[in-house]
């Protein structure tokens, strides 16, 4: 006889030995997340000589080899999930801005700048009805300066959520960094596993996860995603390529680039979001707001200028602005509630004050402010439902990935009884053989 079914049964012990520890490897990492789990490849071993030492003519064959584990990972899910993932890191930075801008309104509500513009333009029209009644004059100063405060909340409400969100891109940016730095050494040590034909499952596995971050993040586009050629990109622009990281600075002007001054669109992902609402949403909501503040304040004061108070005085300003551009009532008028004019200066005229109560009815005032408070709830509920839409379309994608690459502990048990069996029966196999052997040393001449 041959060595050649020592060689077999040995062969089939350490192939199985490895199944056996791969579906141990499996088990482990069950609820490990994004662990894909591992497949041992199983390739039949052919002998090289034809004739057997009993003349016997044709090849029985070498056993099985372990030739090498498999990583089950749906590769073909991964530009979708990449995708969605993007899109949910954008929507969700989005509901929650417009919650926070459409919060800012406080509308409705007493509070809100609708109520306090109504209770402005009632104070002028009670005004106009009695305009002698220095009361009243006194009420109306007081609305106006509620209005001014107002108003001046909002903006100041608004510069908090612009200092708010540049600090999030500064924490967004600071992450990006830290991720593609260690993607970028994950890709360097897979690279130099691959190449010496070494298996790296579970490096693939960390560095996909540390993408998964980066995608939701940014909407990068990954290539190579099984090897160690990793190439990451932002807006066209590369960030990691063989193994090497760049790394991205935020600008005194709220805008991305690289070292060298090369921009970096980041259109994608809660970054995108965040710089979409820093450098478009916030200032346009700002310039609407304003437009009213500055539509109100021209007709108030147009109309009371061309006025006169009690005394027959020429009317001033209501309502003026610092250099900060901030806006206030007239101190004239919080000092002296007679100055308001309310008419033409004489006894009981209150034809101008009228005409200010009119300008509720100005399509740049409040007809203006309920458009903006309308858009703003329809912009939460709009991005609410994308969000919604996009977690939904995720969550199938990542089913269908993890019923790929996920472990079923029914399957591995059922793996690792079968493989339990085919190493006792190899096993005894190699006893066999062995004992035959020994027979023929022994008994070999006797």
């Amino acid at each position: 006889m041959s060595l050649q079914g020592i060689y077999l049964a040995s062969r089939a012990l350490n192939a199985h030995q490895r199944a056996l520890e791969t579906t141990g490897q499996n088990v482990a990492n069950a609820n490990t997340p994004g662990y894909s789990r591992q497949i041992v490849s199983l390739t039949s071993v052919s002998t090289t000589d034809s004739t057997s030492l009993s003349g016997v003519n044709g090849r029985v064959g070498g056993g099985v080899d372990a030739s090498i584990i498999l990583r089950s990972h749906a590769s073909w899910l991964d530009r979708s999930a990449d995708t969605l993932r993007a899109q949910v890191g954008d929507a969700t930075v989005a509901s929650q801005l417009a919650g926070r801008i459409e919060g800012l309104t406080g509308e409705p509500s007493d509070t809100g700048l609708q109520a306090t513009l109504d209770r402005f333009f009632t104070a002028f029209q009670a005004a106009a009805d009695r305009p002698n009644d220095t009361t009243l004059r006194s009420a109306a100063t007081r609305a106006a300066g509620q209005v001014a405060d107002r108003f001046q909340q909002s903006f100041h409400d608004l510069d908090a959520v612009k200092r708010e969100t540049m600090e999030g891109i500064r924490s967004d940016v600071s992450q990006v960094n830290s991720l593609t730095k260690q993607i970028a050494g994950l890709s360097r040590v897979i690279g130099a596993s691959q190449a010496g034909g070494q298996p790296a499952s579970e490096l693939l596995d960390q560095r996909d996860e540390l993408l998964n971050q980066l995608t939701q993040l940014t909407g990068a586009q990954v290539a190579g995603r099984e090897s160690g050629a990793l190439v990451v990109s932002i807006g066209g622009v590369t960030l990691i390529q063989d193994g090497d990281a760049q790394a991205i600075q935020l600008g005194t002007d709220g805008n991305l680039a690289l070292a060298d001054g090369t921009r970096v669109a980041a259109s994608a992902g809660e970054l995108g979001a965040r710089l979409q609402a820093l450098q478009t949403q916030l200032p346009e909501h700002q310039n609407r707001l304003s437009a009213i503040r500055d539509t109100l304040a021209s007709q108030v004061n147009q109309l009371h200028i061309g006025a006169k108070d009690r005394s027959g005085t020429a009317g001033v300003p209501v309502f003026v602005f610092d250099s900060g551009g901030e806006m206030s009532v007239n101190s004239t008028l919080q000092s002296d509630p007679n100055r308001l004019a309310l008419g033409d200066g004489t006894a009981g005229d209150g034809a101008v004050a009228g005409q200010i109560a009119q300008l509720r009815n100005h399509p740049g005032i409040l007809p203006a402010y309920q458009t903006l408070v309308g858009e703003l709830a329809t912009r939460v509920t709009a991005t609410q439902q994308r969000q919604d839409m996009a977690q939904a379309s995720l969550t199938q994608v990542q089913t269908m990935q993890s019923s790929e690459s996920g472990v079923n502990l029914d399957e591995e048990l059922a793996n690792m009884v079968a493989q339990q069996h085919i190493y006792a029966a190899s096993a005894r196999l190699l006893s066999t053989y062995d004992q035959m052997l020994d027979t023929l040393i022994q008994r070999t001449g006797v």
